[in-house]
């Protein structure tokens, strides 16, 4: 008895060490985006880009116990003439992608740059469209 409770004992240590190295935790960063333009600067040129309903940015840190990424997101909700095509979506997303990064104080501060795109519901819920797919850039390619 006293080697099953042992042996189920270990099982479940290695089953718990397992699942705490496996786990991936991603958290806003408390720092807010800095820009070296003015916020009237930095949507005029954003919208030669991309007009939308609203964009949200924001830095996270994503944290294993192998690395951590600093990343800065940027969702587009209810972007205009988005186009329909993987390969332009892609062109695009580079475009936002690169033009955050040139427009930072700190240029190196994120190492990944992610664009989401999302089309809100009458209902006011969120869904992110199954037409339209997140890109990630890392910084050294834009």
């Amino acid at each position: 008895m006293k080697k099953i409770t042992l042996l189920t004992t270990i099982i479940g240590f290695i089953i718990l060490i397992a699942f705490c190295t496996s786990c991936t935790r991603t958290k806003p960063l408390s720092e807010i985006p800095t820009f070296n333009i003015s916020n009237d600067s930095l949507q005029l040129t954003l919208n030669s880009i991309i007009t939308a309903e609203h964009i949200n940015i924001c830095g996270y840190e994503k944290k294993s116990l192998s690395s951590t990424t600093i990343f800065l997101q940027i969702d587009i909700l209810n972007g205009n003439n988005i186009p329909s095509g993987n390969n332009e979506q892609q062109v695009l997303s580079k475009k936002i992608a690169s033009f955050f990064k040139h427009a930072l104080k700190n240029q190196n501060a994120y190492a990944e740059y992610r664009i989401k795109y999302a089309k809100k519901l009458k209902d006011n819920s969120l869904v992110t469209l199954n037409s339209y797919q997140s890109f990630k850039f890392k910084s050294d390619e834009l």
